[in-house]
């Protein structure tokens, strides 16, 4: 309420604004100019935060900000990349090299998603043979920047275990032993191996130098195994020379 002069006798006059919203907009909004219909000196533009800009709610209009970079998180085990190696895929048990890429072809119909399975090579620093095929895997892989074939083989002829499954690298024309899969691991590298669903073996790195559960010191290293569907559990309880032929 104010005052106002009418014909010079002061009488009380009430002002009412009468408006609609016409847009919510983030408060860090800069209105844009009226319309040219418009009168812009009466255009009110509320500044509500209804809504945080690019708000993920979609009931805004606004493009949602998601975080999501669509990892379900199902598995960490899912075939990933190498920075020293090249992926590399079987194609049967002993055969199990080729220049394939082994990650997922991204049709859930028509191929069945790849596992990825570490393994610490064992027995590495126990062989002085096994040491100068790690020498040279190592000075090619580091020095030379080039990618070395890894492969898995059955060693029926092993002295402690006929089920052992022997690791070999590929130096020149020739393959070489350089040590085999732990013990908890044979039963489903078996079963992986029988059934063909290895797709590739690979280096997760160079060799490297360290000492092993006893102490033995030498180059070390580790693999990846991939394979199609999920892997299985390690089977703590196997021992030597158990019986796989239901595998």
């Amino acid at each position: 309420m104010f005052q106002l002069p009418v014909n010079g006798v002061e009488k009380s006059a009430v002002c009412v604004w009468d408006w609609t919203v016409i847009a919510v907009i983030p408060v860090n909004f800069t209105p844009a100019a009226a319309p040219p219909s418009q009168e812009s000196s009466n255009l009110i533009v509320p500044l509500i935060d209804d809504c945080q800009h690019c708000c993920p709610c979609g009931s805004c209009g606004e493009e949602g900000d998601n975080s999501d970079d669509g990892n379900d998180g199902d598995d960490p085990g899912t075939a990933t990349g190498s920075a020293s190696d090249s992926d590399q895929s079987e194609s049967s048990p002993d055969s199990l090299v080729s220049d394939h890429d082994d990650q997922p072809s991204g049709d859930d119909d028509a191929t069945e998603e790849l596992y990825a399975e570490t393994v610490g090579v064992v027995g590495c620093a126990r062989e002085v043979r096994y040491q100068k095929s790690l020498e040279e895997v190592q000075e090619k892989m580091n020095i030379d920047k080039v990618t070395v074939s890894v492969k898995l083989d059955f060693e029926p002829d092993n002295p402690m275990d006929t089920n052992a499954i022997t690791v070999l690298v590929l130096l020149g024309t020739n393959w070489f032993p350089v040590g085999t899969i732990p013990r908890k691991k044979i039963t489903k590298m078996t079963s992986a191996m029988r059934n063909n669903t290895i797709t590739s073996v690979r280096f997760e790195k160079a060799p490297w130098y360290g000492f092993d559960e006893q102490g033995v010191g030498g180059l070390n290293c580790c693999i990846i195994v991939t394979k199609t569907g999920r892997w299985e559990n390690d089977n703590r309880g196997y021992k030597y020379n158990d019986d796989l032929s239901g595998l």
